[in-house]
């Protein structure tokens, strides 16, 4: 059986830097809502599916690190880096992210990624520069 963070470094290199989707379901098999932390929290494996396809079409070249790992019984909690390029550039996208998942033996039965997608927007120029900083101060994007 592989460690917790093998498996979720094999998660991410094999659907999110190879786009092997094929591995979804032998890695990722979301728990009934019943069981899981968060009701209606999780994604199906479907959604799994078109969300790394996506990802894939906007950010290519991607190297993906989980940087510091913390386990408790079942859980993992992981800070994961990411780095590439958007898309038909030679822009460079970087990225951190923070990701709490549930095992079952060497299946992700739940998981709850924390990500900075206003960041990542704006570095894929899909977003102004300092969004952030714009919404506080009271801009409205329409």
């Amino acid at each position: 059986m592989l460690r917790k963070t093998e498996i979720i470094q094999r998660w991410y290199e094999e659907v999110w830097v190879k786009g092997n989707s094929d591995m979804i379901d032998e890695i990722y098999r979301p728990a009934p809502e019943n069981e899981s932390l968060i009701p209606g929290g999780l994604i199906n494996t479907t959604e799994a599916r078109e969300l790394a396809t996506v990802f894939n079409s906007l950010i290519t070249d991607q190297k993906i690190r989980v940087v510091h790992c913390v386990e408790q019984g079942e859980w993992l909690s992981a800070l994961v880096e990411m780095y590439g390029f958007k898309a038909g550039t030679d822009k460079p996208v970087n990225m951190r992210w923070l990701t709490m998942v549930r095992l079952d033996g060497d299946v992700i039965v739940e998981s709850y990624p924390a990500v900075d997608f206003l960041s990542l927007f704006e570095q894929l120029d899909q977003l102004p520069p300092d969004s952030f900083e714009l919404m506080l101060s009271g801009t409205v994007f329409k």
